[in-house]
């Protein structure tokens, strides 16, 4: 970007340098200055648009300069339409032209001294705008001499005090011949622009600094300095006129063109009208069109990573046409182009793609600002949904321009005339010398009649007549909407945008290369009433071509759609794409439509491809339609998971390689019912309906699984006799390997087949599959099984990395999946963990991919030569160490385990067949392609799914509870697909996105790092925004599909939110920045516990979200308050905050060794206490320091109970023990929020186990009839009978002891003091009472 500002004010410096009307320089380089000036010139973004310049820069060299200037606003004349190219520019001049380009708007109060700007003057504003900026200074102490010529070196300063260049270096000055006439303080800026490469000087080697502009030169250097001065332009988000506008930026693939919208002075709507980037790159940069509309503007919206050049193609785009809302000049620099509409705002040029055509009846008025700014009103009457009359009842313009402007233009008609022929204010010619009022009349119009469309509710009926016409009701259609034909449509697929106004001459798109204007995108949820007419081409169909692509939901009524095809893509006549789609067909008929794909296995659908969604038709007539070459379904084909239900339908003389009529394969579903088929033909299969069923070998050796679910009832079918094979008289035939049902065919041959479907009437190959290879059919015995085919392949395990091992798995998201970089190194290198993947370093700093069956044609083993991996054989063997959690082992991989630390695309050849596996394929050029994974997919209902937008593992977290059916620790899971309702997916890696089997978690640019780990989370920032419904495992126990309701992945963004911590009170501040407009913020507060207490303690924040307050009392603790989008499309935002408190809460009671509640405390505030404690400090009597051990978090030690307050004496820490018998410590509490720590003493006596008499044991406790137990006169436990029951230490009498006769009393730990220890009897026997024995530990509990 620097170096494209720094060619642009290297060329517009040197403009200036020479004598004479035309400068030298720029005559040398004509032809580099004619492009940029073409450049400047194409870009027709106008914020105020001139009538036709004054004569006195038609013929002048600097005319597209000052033009452009003029159509910005930047320009004035100086009366009577002349702008005095070759008079000089003064110092204010120059200021007013620069605060325009740069939107200054501050003045500064010192240009009261300056004796020279009077407050009369016009240009004071002016002057004080550039004073405050810091780019223009007085030229003496009192004086700014603004009506004084600018000079060469005065502009010089000005510029780099914008551009902030650095001064300090002059020795660039040296090489010019006339350096002693550059003024000392012009030194340093004349010297940073050589050095920057923004001046070159003249062919004299002269600087001429003293040199006066002309303003011709003026303009001139300031347009080719615009791109290096726009970044230094003052940002005004929000600012906007309300209007469509559109723009131009250069992206990959060239320039791209968007349309914005905007309402009630917001961005409402951004469009890419047109563009030519490659699809990866593109689908990549739309995500921002979303962020830029939340943030109402480009400032602070990152590009995206992968897809930085279409990101800025956007960027300078949306630029352009906001620069138009807010009055400035687009500010793209690739030629833009662009024009736009307000309600009662800047005259631009009426833009030709905002067009709504759907209007309520009414009267309007629409205002609109032309030369003057009083500008023209007009009121436009709406009667049965058309434009009935248009008056203009107030004209501000030049009375001389206005009239003009309402006169006849070159086509001899006047503007509302046109626009009431027409009914519409698009392609509308102006009047020549009356430009900016022809805009005016015709945007006044265009305010009126938005207002009409504004006010249309219900549903609207579109009648429509011709293709641009329905071109324009399908863009302009809601959801509801009806377009009714009014006639037959015979010009479908010609490009009206590209008529010539003069001769109207029609252009046509090639049926061969594009398809732009001949694709109907369908993509609302309307209805199309054919009203039994018909939509074809009869002007040229040897050019022509058309065809419907539906991703809404579509309901087509008694039409026919005759010759549609498509020269880009699979479905001739109909293309249903979006997962959600579905078109209804009654009584249509789909005849001569062609599918002109050619050369692509699985290519078809003459009449209808439905790729996603749902086909219903019901009483349809298909004829003539075709697929050429190598495809399925001459009308229908079904595929993937979609559906298509056909009943009472006629199939009449349709053609395709495989099922002439119809055909299905993948997870499909194919129904037809009581339907006619006749002169249906397939050259290899299945003249009416191919299903594609089982296990086929195509074209490239390559298998294609697919189970389809069908019914076929009621149905007659063709009778074929003609042809020189079976496959070509088979009217119903099925292509598989797998057989197991048992049915006949049309001559009563028993046939085996397998099958989902129902249907007894169908007709099949009798007795064989079929696989077909190039044009070859080979026929193979139903009782052999893929294994014995396979002997034409070779199974493998394959190190793949994730790119390739998921890119046949993501559907439209196409961002490689990145090797997992890992810094903590044993965990990508522990079987339990990584098991499924694969890691080349082995340091253990990355996870490269997944270990997976292959299988490869035995022919194209040698191409796996180029890949560079090795063969690892059974006597391979790999020995890896590791240490986790300090504890260090061995681990042995042998044979194909020894696959897991390898180099990529390394292998190990295996005999046996896998349920699952992935193709391997070579293309033209060699490189290797891995097809989606195959075999059986099970599905596993009943599993929970939690999510979270809160992980210590990234940005998300999606946790599965509830599978049985496979488990990290046994078995290798190889991958898993996150997949969303919009038909992408997701990879996820092992431990950084795939931890202990079913926790997964991932990022999306704002967490960079776990446990000190990179992240990568370009594959996955799409997802925010979209909804995910279905995980898939790839695992050693099979492939398992994981159906979840529906859940959203909440958009997240940058941004700042903090709480400030408080005293006790009633407010605190909030600060927050960096939310999207859009976010509709709703708040809560939460305890430490996670409890909500919003309305317990009446907190609420301010209409500003710069204040929380609360009612009721709030004890001292931790806090969270969390801001939710109400709309849901945001993630939530968190911060905590600490409510302080001097309160006492809790004090020691030695004798339970717990905390209790202080005097004067709660029970509430003594639990709030116990559950915010942070930290706790033991100090032993011999110790020199204090140990802080934390209450929360890695390597915490609970020391204090927080439900009962309890002192947990057998703690340790680092499997220490913390407290130790017969000691003193001194112990520190410290509970957030409470200021004031609590400190206590707690002392530790000598822990013995004792035997204590019951009569002891029980005297602590209040019962109401002690017992006295006496040994010595025979009372007992347990009668004398049952000793034998109390003898030993288990058993019935554990934790007793006893005499042998009598259970005498319990043992257990019991606390001593040490003075009261040395008073013990240690010479007593194990037997008798109170002996004792020592405890090397203190125990969890015990008695005094």
């Amino acid at each position: 970007m620097i170096r494209r500002n720094r060619k642009f004010l290297s060329v517009m410096l040197s403009v200036c340098m020479a004598a004479g009307s035309v400068p030298a320089v720029f005559a040398q380089d004509g032809a580099q200055t004619a492009d940029m000036a073409a450049a400047v010139a194409s870009g027709s973004v106008i914020s105020a648009y001139s009538e036709t310049a004054g004569t006195d820069i038609e013929n002048h060299w600097a005319k597209d300069a000052m033009q452009e200037f003029i159509d910005a606003g930047y320009l004035n004349g100086t009366g009577g339409g002349s702008y005095k190219p070759d008079g000089t520019m003064t110092r204010a001049q120059f200021a007013a032209i620069l605060n325009r380009m740069l939107r200054y708007t501050e003045e500064s109060a010192d240009i009261t001294k300056y004796s020279d700007i009077t407050a009369a003057a016009w240009y004071r504003a002016d002057m004080a705008k550039a004073l405050a900026a810091g780019y223009m200074s007085g030229t003496s102490a009192d004086n700014m001499s603004p009506e004084t010529a600018v000079t060469r070196e005065q502009a010089f300063v000005m510029l780099v005090r914008i551009l902030k260049l650095d001064t300090s270096d002059t020795s660039s000055l040296s090489a010019y011949a006339d350096t002693d006439d550059v003024s000392d303080w012009a030194k340093g800026s004349t010297a940073a622009l050589i050095k920057a490469g923004y001046v070159s000087g003249d062919d004299n080697k002269k600087i001429n600094p003293k040199k006066p502009m002309t303003r011709a030169e003026g303009v001139t250097v300031l347009s080719r300095s615009k791109a290096a001065l726009d970044e230094h332009k003052v940002i005004t988000k929000g600012v906007y006129t309300d209007g469509v506008y559109t723009g131009t930026g250069a992206g990959y693939g060239g320039t791209m063109k968007v349309q914005v919208t905007i309402k009630d002075g917001k961005i409402a709507d951004i469009q890419i009208v047109s563009q030519s980037e490659t699809g990866s790159y593109l689908e990549r940069a739309k995500t921002l069109l979303q962020k830029i509309i939340d943030n109402n503007g480009t400032t602070g919206v990152n590009a995206v990573s992968g897809a930085t050049r279409s990101s800025n193609g956007i960027f300078d785009a949306v630029n352009a046409c906001l620069s138009q809302a807010e009055g400035g000049k687009d500010t793209s620099t690739t030629g833009s182009t662009g024009g736009g509409h307000g309600g009662s705002g800047s005259a631009v040029k009426p833009s030709d793609d905002d067009e709504v055509g759907r209007w309520a009846d009414g009267t309007y008025t629409g205002t609109a600002q032309g030369y003057s700014s009083a500008g023209v009103t007009a009121e436009v009457t709406v009667a049965d949904g058309k434009i009935a009359n248009i008056k203009l009842t107030n004209n501000g313009e030049t009375s001389s321009y206005y009239s003009s402007a309402a006169g006849k233009t070159k086509k001899g008609t006047t503007i509302i005339e046109q626009i009431m022929s027409e009914q519409s204010t698009n392609n509308i010619d102006t009047v020549s010398g009356a430009t900016r009022s022809s805009y005016a009349i015709i945007n006044a119009i265009k305010a009126a009649l938005k207002q009409a469309s504004d006010a249309v509710t219900g549903s609207y009926t579109f009648e429509v007549s011709n293709w641009a016409e329905f071109i324009e009701a399908a863009d302009n259609a809601a959801d509801g909407d009806t377009i009714k034909l009014t006639d037959d449509i015979t010009d479908a697929g010609e490009d009206y945008t590209k008529v010539e106004k003069d001769d109207q001459e029609k252009t046509y798109i090639d049926a061969v290369t594009s398809a732009t204007y001949g694709e109907m995108i369908l993509s609302k949820n309307i209805t199309i009433d054919g009203q039994n007419h018909k939509i074809t081409n009869s002007d040229d169909p040897e050019h022509l071509i058309f065809t419907f692509n539906i991703s809404g939901n579509i309901t087509m009524n008694d039409m026919t759609i005759d010759g549609a095809a498509y020269g880009k893509r699979m479905g001739g006549g109909i293309y249903i794409a979006g997962s959600g789609a579905s078109l209804d067909m009654n009584n249509v008929t789909v005849k001569n439509c062609t599918s002109y794909k050619t050369g692509m296995p699985g290519n078809g659908g003459g009449a209808v491809w439905v790729k996603n969604g749902s086909l219903t038709a019901e009483n349809c007539v298909f004829e003539n339609n075709k697929v050429n070459t190598e495809g399925y379904g001459g009308a229908v084909m079904v595929s993937n998971s979609a559906s298509a239900s056909l009943t009472s339908c006629e199939f009449r003389n349709n053609s395709a390689p495989y099922g002439g009529a119809a055909a299905a394969y993948g997870t499909s579903t194919l129904t037809v019912k009581d339907s006619t088929f006749s002169g249906n033909s397939s050259a290899n299969g299945g003249n009416d309906i191919y299903i594609f069923d089982g296990a086929t070998e195509g074209k490239s050796g390559a298998y294609s699984d697919s189970k389809v679910s069908y019914t076929l009832t009621g149905n007659t079918y063709g009778t074929y006799t003609d042809g020189d094979t079976e496959y070509k008289k088979t009217a119903v035939m099925m292509g598989r390997y797998y057989t197991t049902i048992t049915t006949t065919d049309r001559n009563g041959n028993e046939v085996t087949k397998d099958h989902v479907g129902s249907g007894a009437d169908a007709v099949f190959a009798p007795g064989y599959d079929a696989t077909f290879t190039d044009k070859e059919r080979t026929v193979i015995d139903t009782e052999k099984t893929i294994g014995d085919v396979s002997q034409q392949y070779t199974y493998m395990l394959m190190n793949i990395p994730f790119a390739d091992f998921y890119k046949a798995e993501t559907g439209s998201n196409t961002v490689p999946v990145d090797a997992m970089t890992s810094a903590t190194k044993a965990k990508t290198m522990t079987g339990s963990l990584a098991g499924g993947s694969y890691h080349v370093n082995r340091d253990g700093t990355d996870i490269t991919g997944s270990i997976y069956p292959v299988l490869v044609k035995n022919t194209d083993i040698a191409k796996m030569k180029a890949l560079n991996g090795d063969e690892v054989t059974a006597d391979s063997k790999v020995e890896i160490t590791t240490t986790n959690r300090g504890q260090t082992s061995t681990a042995v991989y042998m044979g194909g385990d020894a696959l897991f630390q390898q180099k990529s695309y390394s292998y190990y050849i295996t005999s046996e067949v896998p349920a699952y596996y992935k193709m391997l394929t070579f293309d033209k050029n060699g490189n290797a392609e891995f097809s989606a994974a195959r075999g059986s997919v099970t599905k596993l209902d009943g599993i929970t799914a939690s999510f979270s937008t809160e992980s210590s593992y990234g940005d998300y977290q999606l946790d599965l509870i509830g599978i049985t059916q496979f488990d990290h620790d046994d078995d290798k899971i190889y991958g898993t697909l996150i997949k969303t309702t919009d038909g992408s997916a997701y990879g996820l890696r092992h431990v950084e996105n795939i931890w202990l089997g079913t926790e997964l978690a991932w990022c999306t640019g704002f967490t960079t790092a776990v446990h000190n780990c990179p992240t990568s989370s370009a594959h996955y920032e799409s997802m925010m925004g979209k909804t995910i419904n279905e995980i898939v495992y790839f695992t050693s126990n099979g492939t398992f599909s994981i159906p979840v309701d529906n859940i959203y992945v909440p958009v997240k963004f940058t941004y700042t939110f903090s709480v400030a911590d408080c005293e006790e009170g009633s407010t605190t501040a909030i600060t927050a920045t960096g939310f999207y407009e859009a976010y509709d913020k709703k708040y809560e507060i939460t305890d430490s516990q996670g409890v909500d207490i919003t309305k317990k303690y009446g907190f609420s924040v301010n209409e500003a979200g710069t204040e929380l307050s609360w009612t009721g009392s709030p004890l001292a603790g931790t806090y969270t308050l969390t801001v939710s989008d109400g709309k849901g499309k945001y993630a939530p935002v968190k911060a905590q905050f600490v409510i302080k408190s001097d309160a006492t809460a809790a004090q020691y009671d030695a004798d339970q060794k717990k905390l209790v509640k202080a005097d004067g405390a709660s029970d509430e505030e003594l639990a709030n206490y116990l559950e915010n404690i942070s930290k706790v400090s033991v100090k032993a009597e011999d110790a020199e320091k204090a140990t802080d051990y934390s209450a929360s978090g890695r390597g915490s030690v609970k020391l204090i109970d927080s439900e009962t307050g309890a002192l947990d004496l057998t703690a340790q820490s680092n499997k220490k023990n913390i407290f130790e018998q017969g000691k003193t410590y001194e112990v520190t509490v410290t509970s957030t929020g409470y200021k004031n720590p609590l400190t206590f003493s707690v002392s530790i006596g000598r822990y013995i186990t004792m035997n204590v008499p019951y009569t002891d044991f029980y005297a602590a406790y209040d019962l109401t009839d002690k017992a006295v137990w006496e040994v010595e006169t025979g009372v007992d436990a347990v009668s004398t009978a049952t000793t034998n029951k109390f003898k030993g230490t288990t058993g019935l009498a554990r934790g007793t002891y006893n005499n042998g006769k009598y259970i005498m009393g319990v043992t257990l730990p019991v606390e001593v003091s040490a003075e009261d220890y040395e008073k013990l009897n240690a010479y007593l026997g194990e037997n008798d009472n109170y002996h004792f024995t020592d405890t090397a530990s203190i125990p969890s509990a015990s008695s005094q």
